[in-house]
């Protein structure tokens, strides 16, 4: 099973004018925002504004802050697993 990461624009609309470091500490519920950043070689963009970003660092932000929805993304995937197994 493969996963495909999509930012939904209004996200980015919504987040427009503030800085990636903010909004990923806005979103932080595990509080491992600067861990991710680092992992996702965002740490050098947390000063810069969201709509800013270039298209490759636009989705290593979206990764970076949906990692709190990964508990919800993961009963997500299993329900649909579950409803495709039974529709065949």
């Amino acid at each position: 099973m493969s996963v495909q990461v999509q930012l939904d624009t209004d996200y980015v609309r919504s987040v427009a004018g503030r800085t990636v470091g903010a909004v990923l500490k806005e979103r932080d519920e595990r509080e491992c925002w600067e861990e991710m950043a680092a992992r996702l070689d965002l740490t050098h963009l947390v000063d810069r504004e969201v709509q800013a970003l270039s298209g490759g660092e636009l989705q290593r932000f979206a990764i970076a802050s949906s990692v709190r929805l990964r508990l919800r993304l993961r009963l997500r995937l299993r329900l649909r697993l579950r409803l495709r197994l039974r529709v065949r």
